[in-house]
């Protein structure tokens, strides 16, 4: 948003802007944290011939930030549990 669309939007065109500004940094941080866990995960892997049994996961640590990823009492959407049985079904 331009300064000049700024100043001349409305108390709501303001707020939806900012919300949807933090909303992406919020998400971006998050995949940020996701890339650097998968890329920790592999350089641990490849350092040791055992995986250490007291790491803590990176999104124990960010909780606040996962907070949605991490509730187990939200119900699953279909895609989810269409997603869930089918990898279930290969094991």
């Amino acid at each position: 948003m331009m300064p000049n669309e700024f100043w001349n939007s409305t108390y709501r065109d303001v707020k939806t802007y900012v919300e949807a500004c933090a909303k992406f940094r919020k998400e971006e941080r998050k995949d940020t944290i996701v890339i650097c866990e998968a890329m920790a995960n592999k350089i641990i892997g490849a350092l040791s011939w055992s995986r250490p049994k007291n790491k803590s996961l990176i999104k124990d640590v960010f909780r606040e930030l996962f907070r949605e990823e991490l509730d187990t009492n939200k119900p699953q959407s279909y895609e989810e549990q269409i997603r869930n049985l089918r990898s279930r079904k290969g094991k």
